[in-house]
């Protein structure tokens, strides 16, 4: 059995990337809706491992927002790359919350380099790892994201730690074959909005091609046989209940069969190529381990690129307000607000447009 889980980080926020993100599961036993959360039972357990500064903490695979929250962030005062740069041990400076989020993430890309060949030099950045050449151009292109594809500059959780978590999730019956993400900037975002798409329909949008690119690569690499059945999990997104349209244009205009839609899921069948699959959108969806498991990478990647954005303008800042420093922000609307106004000259300064640090809706 198939399984693709995606979740997104970042839908509601006024600055920094919308992030989206699939994973792709093999199961070794066909088994019924009911029972699948049981398959994924090694991963929602629990797993002691060597956390920040050697000490132990414990990982459960989780919806996000439970594992990182505000009160885990870093001080305004130091960044985690200057912290990591002065400290012997490269995950010593992580927060607790983001460490979890980030030894998920690492590990994911440990757990597929097992099965590739040959195994990819940078998996520990899940930019490189997980996105398209036109989001990296897009990172690339933009001045306090740039650094995002260089592995130098994302914190590494050690060996130890990502060596325990991918021993204890190998104990059961489930095996990761690919991740995919989507960063969006606020470029692009705009620039999509701009084309006639609302939140709702881009997000529709990003989160589907995700899939049905998962699905042709699979194709492509004979991973799935006529036979497999395959299911693939959402959380419910944009205040959506009906997705019968986003998914007919997702699939070339595919007739979809409507299974349920309720005020709790949404479920449908969609015919593509020779393996037709199962798709359901469901509230509080993230309770779902594959899909937490989705958004825990989704919400490490999204973090991380706000790191990159508090550090670069906190650079910027203190070229203006030498030994004053900049707090940093989440990029949700009101803190946003706040933030685009104590950065207001370096945005003057460097003749930054809005259009590409923030986002119309």
């Amino acid at each position: 059995m198939i399984l693709i889980a995606t979740d997104e980080a970042g839908y509601g926020p006024k600055l920094g990337p919308l992030v989206v993100t699939a994973t792709m599961w093999n199961i070794d036993r066909e088994t019924g809706h009911d029972d699948l959360g049981r398959q994924f039972s090694a991963l929602s357990s629990p797993v002691s491992c060597q956390g920040p500064n050697g000490k132990p903490t414990k990982i459960k695979i989780d919806d996000s927002k439970a594992v990182f929250k505000p009160t885990s962030a870093r001080p305004a005062s130091q960044s985690i790359a200057q912290a990591n740069s002065d400290n012997p041990t490269q995950d010593a400076a992580i927060p607790q919350g983001l460490f979890k989020l980030l030894a998920v993430t690492q590990t994911a890309g440990d757990w597929i380099n097992q099965q590739s060949n040959p195994p990819v030099d940078d998996s520990l950045n899940p930019f490189s790892m997980n996105c398209s050449p036109a989001d990296l151009d897009a990172l690339a292109s933009t001045p306090w994201l740039s650094t995002l594809n260089n592995e130098a500059t994302i914190p590494c959780v050690s060996p130890l730690a990502r060596e325990t978590l991918l021993q204890a999730w190998g104990t059961g019956d489930v095996k990761l074959l690919a991740v995919k993400s989507r960063v969006i900037t606020a470029q692009s975002f705009n620039e999509l909005c701009d084309s006639g798409m609302n939140k709702a329909d881009l997000l529709a949008s990003s989160t589907l091609a995700l899939v049905r690119q998962m699905l042709e690569d699979s194709h492509s690499q004979s991973t799935l046989a006529v036979s497999d059945c395959i299911s693939v999990y959402c959380d419910r997104f944009g205040g959506r209940r009906y997705y019968a349209g986003p998914l007919q244009m997702a699939f070339d205009g595919q007739l979809v069969q409507v299974i349920d839609e309720t005020s709790g899921e949404s479920h449908y069948r969609v015919p593509f190529q020779k393996t037709p699959f199962e798709i359901r959108f469901t509230v509080k969806g993230d309770r779902f381990t594959p899909v937490a498991f989705s958004s825990m990478i989704a919400k490490c990647m999204r973090e991380l690129a706000m790191e990159s954005m508090n550090e670069y303008f906190a650079t910027e800042y203190s070229k203006l307000h030498p030994g004053k420093p900049l707090k940093p922000t989440a990029g949700y609307p009101v803190d946003a607000d706040r933030f685009l106004k104590a950065i207001q000259p370096v945005i003057e300064r460097d003749n930054l447009s809005a259009f590409e640090l923030i986002r119309q809706r």
